[in-house]
């Protein structure tokens, strides 16, 4: 009797990983007499009879009440005269003769099941009992190695009809399967079943799903037109030698073969793979299967077409080019457009995402090149009196090409790429006229593109710097134009009418207007830059700095004195203001200015003699 509540036990040890296989005598229709009592044991089942048939009495019966055919089997937990009490066991491997033992053994077989199926009744003994149904499979380890399991757990009420169930097997390992292994058990309680509790099962199976999966094993999608592109099927349960058919967009392609090659597939064509196992002996679910498609994306850019325009060809595609001479790639001209400089036949390819188009058609370059100029100056419109260089970019000149500079039709200049003038007036057209020394060259001599000058016969007026906020802003006379300097040096991006000061210097100010610039301003000295300069015993902060827009201005002044606080943005706006009168103390104001958006701002505070400057940044 040792040996059944032992097999309860390593039951709930092992219910977390198992693998299934055969199923030797599957509807108990196959029984053998044994014994002194004459009892009858399943044929490839092993079940504690053989031991409590001393006392007459047997917890694995045969029994006519059956789903189908003759036989099933009944398991029922017992009090045995004499024994421990007793569950209804059976297992194809081997129950253990001591009490402590494993189950070992089982059936041979190396398949890989999905999961497993069978026909139950059940009635139990005490409410919460449950009968169960195990089933295992073995790797090369032996029965420690456990590869898959399916553990099927009845009702804790009765059933009181054969009823169907089924379970996945839930695989842990990737290693070979060699052994399998059924348990069926009538109480789920092995040290202290439940008495009575009876359950009956018939008409065990494995059931194996066939199906499959293709992937690109050579090649990729997207596809170039023509290239060459392979697919792979992987088939599950498909048996020593499964039959395959691939299609395309359902017609049947290819070979019985698990790859499919083919370079002729096009933009939306569907490939799929039909598989039928061979796997014998077992019972299959959805034979023939169908994969899953893969929809191909094929490449294929337009055929570039080439326009001419003398010696200078232009390709039809914005991006992807490279330019051929007679058939040979011209390295590194890989632009819309392409200057010849030889005689020949000039093709081009364009390549997009990896893939290349047909070649264009040829354009034929004979003989004759194309010359030409063109002139190009930085300062026009310009400042009268000023002076004003003008540049000639030579195409096809050959080595050494002869310019000809005119003014009004009237030649002027030396045979230079550059012309230097002075004291040009306003309608003044400048050309220049280029004859190049290469042989055969065609449009020699050749005119460049004409200049009509505009010259500005008046120079803005000097501006006139003005000082507010306690020295902290600087205002032009001018509203356009400004540059603002600071000890002669150009301060950068200052180019507002309004300048707000945040260093002690020299300030002053040049307007440019029409390309001509007028005289310095008088210069605005500024030294009382900064309250925190002036008085160390004071603060003035900003934070967080930079912020998003939400921060607290505070500052500590020891002097009453009336102070002014303001805010700017870069373009001298302002945004805030408060007037302190006969202030002393320490200040604290917390400002949102979210609604004027990100940037740059200003915000000084400022008294009768000093002035001191803040920036903030808003992002």
């Amino acid at each position: 009797m040792k040996k059944a509540i032992t097999l309860i036990l390593l039951f709930a040890i092992y219910s977390t990983s198992l693998c299934a296989q055969a199923t030797p005598n599957a509807s108990f229709e196959s029984w053998t007499t044994q014994g002194f009592f004459s009892y009858e044991e399943a044929n490839s089942w092993d079940s504690p009879n053989h031991e409590t048939n001393v006392v007459g009495t047997f917890v694995c019966i045969k029994t006519t009440d059956k789903h189908t055919g003759t036989y099933a089997m009944k398991l029922v937990s017992k009090t045995i005269a004499g024994m421990q009490d007793a569950p209804g066991v059976v297992t194809t491997g081997i129950l253990p003769t001591s009490n402590g033992g494993l189950i070992t053994g089982g059936q041979a077989y190396t398949l890989r099941p999905d999961s497993i199926v069978g026909w139950y009744k059940f009635s139990p003994g005490a409410a919460g009992d449950n009968g169960l149904a195990e089933f295992r499979l073995m790797g090369a380890g032996g029965d420690n190695d456990s590869v898959a399991v399916a553990t099927f757990k009845t009702p804790t009420s009765a059933v009181s009809s054969y009823t169907r169930f089924s379970k996945a097997l839930s695989y842990y390992s990737l290693g070979a399967v060699v052994n399998s292994r059924w348990l069926l058990v009538s109480t789920k309680n092995g040290d202290a079943p439940v008495i009575n509790s009876t359950i009956f099962v018939d008409d065990l199976d494995l059931i194996f799903l066939v199906r499959d999966s293709i992937a690109i094993t050579s090649g990729a999608n997207p596809m170039c037109a023509g290239q060459s592109i392979t697919f792979t099927c992987f088939p599950h349960n498909g048996g020593t030698s499964p039959s395959y058919q691939w299609k395309v967009n359902g017609a049947n392609v290819g070979t019985n073969s698990s790859n499919y090659t083919s370079t002729t597939l096009t933009t939306g064509q569907i490939v799929t793979c039909v598989l039928t196992s061979n796997l014998s002996g077992v019972t299959l679910v959805g034979n023939p299967a169908v994969s899953s498609g893969i929809t191909l994306v094929v490449s294929t850019p337009a055929t570039p077409t080439i326009s001419s325009n003398g010696e200078v060809l232009t390709s039809s595609s914005a991006s992807g080019n490279q330019w051929y001479l007679n058939g040979v790639i011209i390295s590194g001209a890989t632009n819309q457009t392409y200057t010849t400089n030889q005689i020949g036949s000039y093709t081009l390819v364009v390549t997009l995402n990896g893939c290349a188009s047909a070649p264009s058609a040829a354009v034929e370059i004979s003989s004759t090149f194309i010359a030409g100029v063109s002139i190009s100056t930085e300062t026009n419109p310009s400042c009268l009196g000023a002076p004003t260089t003008f540049t000639a970019i030579p195409s096809n000149g050959g080595t050494t090409p002869i310019y000809q500079w005119q003014i009004n039709g009237v030649n002027t200049g030396t045979n230079s790429p550059l012309l230097n003038v002075n004291n040009l007036t306003n309608g003044q057209i400048i050309t220049c006229i280029l004859t190049s020394n290469y042989p055969n060259v065609g449009g020699n001599p050749a005119t460049s593109n004409a200049i009509i000058m505009v010259v500005n016969a008046t120079i803005p007026s000097t501006p006139i710097i003005s000082v507010s906020g306690g020295g902290g802003v600087l205002t032009s006379s001018a509203t356009t134009g400004n540059q603002w300097y600071l000890n002669d040096s150009l301060i950068l991006n200052a180019t507002n009418q309004t300048l707000i000061v945040t260093e002690n210097g020299i300030y002053t100010l040049i307007v440019t207007v029409g390309g001509c610039s007028s005289l310095k301003s008088a210069a605005v000295t500024i030294i009382n830059a900064g309250i925190n300069n002036a008085n160390k015993n004071s603060y003035f902060s900003i934070y967080p700095n930079p912020n998003e827009g939400d921060f607290t201005v505070s500052f500590n002044l020891i002097l009453k004195l009336n102070y002014k606080l303001e805010l700017r943005n870069t373009f001298g706006q302002l945004i805030f203001q408060e007037i302190l009168p006969d202030f002393i103390g320490d200040y604290s104001k917390q400002l949102n200015i979210k609604q004027f958006g990100k940037g740059v701002y200003f915000i000084s505070l400022s008294n009768s003699s000093s002035n001191s400057v803040k920036r903030i940044i808003v992002y």
